[in-house]
């Protein structure tokens, strides 16, 4: 949760960190917070496309299931 709050303050932030530590679920709050505040761009990266393709389908169902928050 503190990488969420200090993405808000920061342009540019980074996630690292070992198998199952929350880096998708950072990344996927953090994007869709950026969203709702002012529908900014946002450039992500992953070392594999199947990262990629997760977080994508993380972000989505997040939206799916968060309609109101993401207006």
């Amino acid at each position: 949760m503190q990488a969420v709050h200090l993405s808000e303050k920061k342009y540019i932030s980074i996630i690292q960190g070992p198998p199952g530590t929350g880096k998708m679920w950072t990344a996927t709050t953090i994007v869709q917070g950026a969203f709702a505040v002012d529908n900014s761009k946002i450039l992500t990266t992953a070392p594999s496309n199947t990262a990629v393709d997760n977080f994508i389908w993380d972000l989505l169902k997040s939206v799916k299931n968060n309609p109101d928050e993401n207006q």
